[in-house]
């Protein structure tokens, strides 16, 4: 099980009405937990993310609504994750700064998978 402590701030991914995915444009302080992102969907659906970050200095997560690790601290200016989710609920995206202040956009989506 994964405890998030000290959440900065806890932000639903929305999308626009009839689209599928959404960037995020966030940041965080030196030693801060970032803002912790939430996105429901169903298994078998593909989630899609994409990071950049000016300073190569972010890393998320991504974790199952059963509390497990997706994915864990990557880091890099740009770095793209997919995969097919393997349970239905909320997802967590959590954001951390690995050195300094950040800035970061996340490019999040969600389409059925073929």
């Amino acid at each position: 099980d994964v405890l998030i402590t000290n959440i900065v701030e806890y932000i639903p991914v929305e999308f626009a009405a009839g689209t599928s995915s959404t960037i995020i444009s966030g940041g965080m302080l030196r030693g801060e937990t970032g803002p912790v992102y939430g996105l429901v969907a169903a298994a078998g659906q593909r989630m899609e993310i994409a990071i950049t970050s000016l300073e190569e200095n972010a890393s998320f997560d991504v974790l199952t609504p059963s509390g497990g690790y997706l994915l864990s601290e990557i880091e890099g200016q740009e770095f793209n994750f997919s995969a097919n989710l393997p349970e239905d609920g909320e997802y967590l995206i959590t954001t951390n700064a690995l050195r300094g202040n950040v800035s970061f956009n996340l490019d999040i989506s969600i389409r059925d998978s073929e």
